[in-house]
């Protein structure tokens, strides 16, 4: 079985043997986007996604290449199979058994549950594709960050629904961790530390939000935090 981690760097296993380190940036890269894409990819659009600025003719060479050194590696460990590679399309073989991280992510979140959303925040433990600097990897991290957080918001509705502000308190802190200038986090903080007793801290939370949006971004918290800030102040 094919055993895919895409949280953290890239580290792929078949069976109990690791796959081998894949020499050089795109057939590494093209390796994880398979991975994290499941399905058949049509080979024209493989090539032009990973070498655009060359002739069709250069990129399907290169596309061939990185595919060879990708089956190199996938058989060192016994599993040259699991690539999919014809005239027309390439992918991860279908059909054979796999467990990919990013794919166990993505199916405890439709399960929807607490449970599974809680497993599903435990699993990206990890940046996705921490080692990739590509621009359809920078896209699937600013994606995955938004649904991570917000999974991680509902968690903490959750919790405040089930009247546990303290477990509400640190869902919301999750979150801040993993998008700082996220402005509704800070807003849910705020709001269950006040609730919770410690208004002054809820202040601090609002002090810390403004400073890093006026270092960051140079713009001042919305009208919203803003107004729930003054309603602090005002201690009600």
């Amino acid at each position: 079985m094919l055993q895919a981690r895409l949280f953290g760097e890239l580290a792929v296993r078949i069976g109990d043997r690791d796959v081998p380190p894949i020499p050089g940036m795109r057939p590494r890269a093209l390796l994880a986007y398979l991975l994290l894409t499941p399905g058949l990819h049509p080979r024209a659009r493989v090539a032009g996604r990973f070498w655009p600025d060359v002739l069709d003719t250069s990129a399907r060479a290169s596309l061939r290449s990185a595919l060879w050194t990708i089956r190199a590696a996938l058989d060192a460990a016994g599993g040259g199979e699991y690539l999919h590679a014809d005239r027309a399309s390439v992918g991860i073989a279908p059909g054979l058994p796999r467990t990919v991280d990013a794919e166990e992510f993505a199916r405890l979140l439709a399960a929807g549950d607490p449970a599974s959303l809680e497993r599903a925040v435990a699993l990206a433990d990890a940046p996705l594709l921490a080692d990739l600097a590509d621009e359809w990897a920078l896209d699937a991290q600013d994606a995955h960050r938004e649904r991570l957080v917000a999974t991680i918001e509902r968690l903490g509705q959750a919790a405040e629904d089930a009247g546990d502000l303290a477990a509400a308190v640190t869902w919301s802190r999750a979150a801040i961790e993993r998008d700082r200038l996220r402005e509704s986090a800070h807003r849910d903080l705020m709001r269950r530390l006040a609730s919770s007793g410690e208004r002054a801290q809820a202040l601090t939370a609002y002090r810390r939000l403004r400073s890093a949006l006026a270092a960051e971004l140079g713009v001042a918290p919305s009208p919203e935090t803003r107004r729930l800030a003054e309603t602090l102040r005002q201690g009600e």
